[in-house]
């Protein structure tokens, strides 16, 4: 993927969230995130495309909180974007995963996945796929697999 493929996907996401469905999340206004105990917080770094190839990172943070109800929700703010609420989520081993589906017109859905340690502390990772090998259910929502992620970024615990 060419760096500008990549701000493309970053771009896409932006504006499919304002344009077209989302499964698995929703967005809500700046300052309007849910409430609940703070988990962790984490920066994106280092991103790379599909080829290994470094791209520029979003000025983006990540945080995962807990709900009253005991649910986890990962929350990804952006200055001058809608903040996105990942609700799709699930265990593996010692990493909580969650999915957000971006439909996109005469596309496939646009993925976007975040991989965060269970434990307070750790370093995770924000995968986004183009292309969607298979769907199927989870408890929550749906788990998507892939075979290559188009853009990777690291998560770096604060």
């Amino acid at each position: 993927m060419t760096r500008s493929v990549a701000f493309g996907v970053a771009a896409t996401l932006s504006l499919a969230c304002s344009s077209a469905g989302i499964s698995g999340g929703v967005l809500v206004a700046p300052g309007s995130e849910p409430e609940g105990a703070t988990l962790a917080f984490f920066n994106v770094t280092r991103c790379e495309d599909a080829n290994g190839a470094r791209v520029p990172e979003p000025e983006a943070r990540v945080t995962l909180v807990r709900m009253s109800d005991g649910r986890s929700v990962l929350v990804e703010r952006r200055p001058g974007y809608d903040s996105l609420i990942v609700e799709n989520g699930w265990n593996e081993g010692d990493t909580r995963v969650f999915q957000l589906a971006l439909k996109r017109s005469g596309k496939g859905p646009l993925l976007r996945e975040y991989r965060v340690p269970r434990s307070k502390s750790g370093s995770g990772q924000i995968i986004v796929v183009e292309r969607v090998g298979d769907w199927g259910d989870s408890s929550r929502g749906f788990h998507a697999r892939y075979a290559k992620p188009s853009m990777a970024c690291e998560l770096s615990s604060v």
